[in-house]
């Protein structure tokens, strides 16, 4: 596959079979120095309560897996690589939000027992019971297979890219695309979190989020960074904070026309043009931008058990893994970019979590987002 024919590598496969793993390794080791981008479906998809003509949010996540995939395409990547779990008639939904754009599909599998240790970590038994019956579904279909069960990561991913580049990526029927975030602009309303690393954005954005779906409100969740694995790009692009806040925009379309009413994205905004960026590309939704803080003590303690693992293991996670050497230039980058974030007068609202537990923020963005709610209602 040359440059001229750009293709999205849909990996899937049932859950602890390694698609994620061997996915980002795929993106980040074996394509390494060619053009191209990555994304995992379930950042696409944090949109609920789900239709309920759309079970498991499968259209949902086909069309937003096609806007992701448009725009880093724009951008220049030769192959766009996509890691979730598809639905039955799943690839179907892929192909028809791609229109022309060629897609080819593969999977991973791993043995029973295997599958079992991993699944009785992560799931109750009744989960474990419905993932092994997944996997079983999987393993009598056509989609060819990466064997995942006695090699390495890396091995694994080397399998992947010999499979990709058998395949025959093809496109879907209907030619052009049809997304339905074409037709739907404005409306709702957006709270765009920012901050240093490690001051607490990622957390207290889910927490929020999980408050609306709580009270049956549908909600989308974003985290901009999740949505911006790219590398070995040609020519010159956009800042950052620009070309995420574009693609923003783009699947925020997509999800107000399929019923959602608020959007709280996470991203890395350091100045207020960053800021302005994203109010451009969400035109017609008013967005509240909150900036957190932290002082240097708080700021070590979290990067340090950020770099022992703990916490969601989110790809690309910059902190993981971090020797102590390396968490002091962390720390002192993070109390670098807050200063200058300061400097710059970046945010509508600036909450200082030094002390406060994930729960707590989470708390003054639910309690600032009520009165979002009611000053729009008493306005109407």
């Amino acid at each position: 596959m040359c440059a001229a024919d750009p293709a999205v590598w849909w990996l899937t496969g049932p859950p602890c079979a390694g698609k994620s793993a061997t996915a980002r390794e795929l993106f980040a080791g074996v394509l390494a120095g060619r053009p191209r981008s990555y994304v995992d479906v379930d950042q696409l998809g944090m949109c609920y309560p789900e239709p309920r003509d759309d079970g498991a949010r499968s259209a949902l996540k086909a069309r937003s897996a096609a806007v992701v995939a448009r725009h880093h395409l724009s951008r220049g990547a030769e192959v766009v690589v996509v890691s979730g779990v598809l639905a039955p008639g799943g690839a179907d939904l892929v192909r028809d939000a791609l229109g022309e754009l060629p897609v080819a599909f593969g999977r991973v599998r791993a043995d029973e027992d295997l599958l079992r240790d991993r699944l009785s970590e992560r799931y109750d038994d009744a989960a474990a019971a419905r993932a092994l019956d997944d996997a079983l579904r999987w393993d009598s279909s056509d989609v060819p297979a990466v064997d995942t069960t006695h090699c390495s990561t890396r091995e694994a991913a080397e399998r992947a890219a010999a499979l990709f580049a058998e395949a025959r990526p093809r496109a879907g029927p209907g030619g052009a695309p049809r997304l339905a975030g074409d037709a739907a602009v404005g409306g709702g309303r957006a709270l765009l979190l920012c901050g240093p690393p490690a001051a607490g954005a990622s957390t207290a954005g889910f927490g929020l989020a999980s408050s609306s779906w709580a009270r049956g409100e549908t909600c989308t969740y974003l985290d901009g960074h999740q949505l911006s694995f790219a590398a070995d790009l040609p020519g010159r692009h956009p800042r950052a904070a620009a070309a995420t806040a574009s693609l923003v925009g783009d699947l925020w379309g997509t999800h107000r026309a399929a019923g959602s009413e608020a959007l709280v994205v996470r991203a890395d905004v350091r100045s207020s043009a960053d800021v302005d960026a994203f109010r451009a590309a969400l035109a017609g939704t008013p967005v509240l931008a909150v900036r957190l803080v932290a002082g240097a003590a708080a700021l070590r303690e979290r990067t340090a058990a950020r770099a022992r693992g703990e916490g969601a293991n989110l790809a690309g996670d910059a902190l993981r893994g971090l020797s102590e050497v390396e968490q002091q230039g962390a720390v002192a980058a993070s109390l670098a970019r807050q200063r200058a974030m300061e400097q710059a007068g970046v945010g509508d609202v600036v909450i200082d979590t030094t002390d406060l537990q994930p729960a707590a923020v989470a708390e003054r963005l639910v309690a600032l987002d009520a009165q979002r709610r009611a000053s729009t209602s008493s306005d109407s």
